[in-house]
């Protein structure tokens, strides 16, 4: 690999990203990527808009979702109205824990509770974080999501419980979810697969058939999740111990068995006031899929949610810092994800006093180096066309590629003070809803 170090030296001469800018950004309260853009229910509400105490960010969803968290009508017009009504009063920790559920209840091919997280927030002047893999390395004891998102209520809640959450979202929400576009391409992707768990045929097939999309569906019940966990609530608080992170930091750790089937990573993003609360969650499929998962206890079966193996490495993240402030940043999908993280490490955001700058780094062309063969991946849509010209006289083949990668987080200036704009959003990510 040291032979390519002057390779990639020159494409971050070449690549000068800091020479793009992007428009300004409107008020946003929530952001989605969707299949169903055209559907005209999926407007923006103006009075969830103008009341919501939240600014929210779901790198995916499901059409369900996002008519949830923009306040559109989806089947019964109450229930729309009890959820509108739920974002008024909770705060935003009871908010942040209810998005979780709602995606375990809506995507749980996706979002399960036994995924591992990586967590971090920011209140007023700093930033915290926790990592489920860290915690298992440094104790020996594994803590899921799900054990994570209690420890957030035990800690913060102040109008409902976990157990409230649960109970909301199964009343609100049975029977009425339906297979949405990427759901169906999902169980077209496993339809190979030994498929014979007890999740996938009481969720996902009808008749020995996957279900196909727009079809109505059954969902896990997440009143039973308080049943599923090994830590009473008094350890919980004393062993979940959150870190403070200084920058500049980077973690570009490698997941060892990368060809092992992933879930896509979730990344669920909300501020409210001057706090903002990040994680990212996925974890490993277990194939062939069992008759049975594994025994979370003695007695009790996880059978409600995929069979889960925990990643042993972290996602990508990064902390830089700016001259006004930090810049949080996690990079969730594609290969070598780390690449991605490492080239923005070259631009100096130390030398960096505008938000737009660190978006518009953000928005600009990406490139992936790979190996055998040796080749170069490029967005030569978002690149110019003197930068392109140059690359095509290197001594490796480089090809088109549309998009590359996924990044997401925040900036934190030094003052402490966030407005709606402080949430940063891949633009590779489509349909960017906003208030207007």
């Amino acid at each position: 690999m040291k032979r390519y170090f002057y390779i990639l030296l020159l494409l971050a001469q070449l690549l000068n990203l800091s020479s793009c800018s992007l428009s300004p950004t409107r008020k946003a309260i929530f952001y989605t990527e969707l299949n169903h853009a055209k559907d005209p229910s999926l407007n923006t509400d103006q009075e969830l808009c103008q009341s919501s105490q939240f600014e929210i960010l779901v790198s995916d969803q499901h059409p369900i979702l996002f008519k949830i968290l923009s306040g559109a009508n989806f089947e019964l017009s109450e229930t729309n109205n009890f959820f509108v009504q739920f974002f008024k009063q909770a705060n935003i920790y009871e908010a942040f824990v209810f998005i979780h559920l709602l995606q375990m209840k809506i995507n749980p091919e996706r979002h399960s509770p036994f995924s591992t997280i990586q967590f971090v927030s920011s209140f007023p002047k700093k930033i915290n974080h926790f990592s489920t893999i860290d915690h298992f390395k440094h104790k020996n004891e594994t803590i899921y999501l799900l054990d994570f998102l209690k420890f957030l209520m035990l800690k913060h809640a102040k109008r409902f419980s976990f157990e409230d959450l649960s109970r909301i979202i199964d009343r609100e929400l049975d029977h009425k979810i339906y297979i949405s576009s990427e759901q169906a391409k999902f169980l077209k992707s496993i339809a190979h697969k030994n498929i014979n768990s007890y999740f996938y045929q009481k969720y996902f097939s009808r008749n020995g058939l996957p279900l196909i999309e727009n079809e109505r569906r059954a969902t896990p019940s997440l009143s039973q999740l308080k049943l599923f966990t090994q830590i009473d609530q008094k350890h919980l608080e004393q062993t979940i111990k959150l870190q403070e992170y200084t920058a500049p930091f980077c973690e570009f750790s490698k997941e060892e068995n990368e060809n092992a089937p992933y879930s896509i990573p979730m990344t669920i993003s909300i501020r409210q006031g001057e706090t903002i609360l990040t994680s990212t969650s996925y974890f490993q499929y277990k194939f062939p899929f069992t008759s049975k998962a594994q025994p979370i206890s003695k007695t009790q079966l996880r059978e409600d949610f995929f069979d889960t193996i925990l990643p042993t490495k972290n996602l990508p993240q990064c902390l830089f810092a700016t001259k006004n402030g930090s810049v949080y940043l996690i990079s969730t999908e594609g290969q070598h994800k780390e690449q991605h993280l490492s080239h923005l490490k070259e631009l100096k955001f130390s030398e960096t006093s505008k938000l737009s700058e660190i978006k518009a780094s953000l928005a600009y062309s990406r490139h992936l180096f790979l190996t055998h063969p040796d080749r170069l991946l490029y967005e030569t849509k978002r690149g110019r066309a003197e930068h392109i010209e140059k690359l095509l006289n290197l001594t490796i083949p480089f090809y088109h590629v549309e998009n590359l990668g996924h990044i997401l987080g925040f900036y934190l200036p030094h003052n402490g003070l966030v407005n709606m704009t402080n949430l940063l959003n891949d633009p590779r990510k489509k349909n960017v809803h906003t208030c207007r």
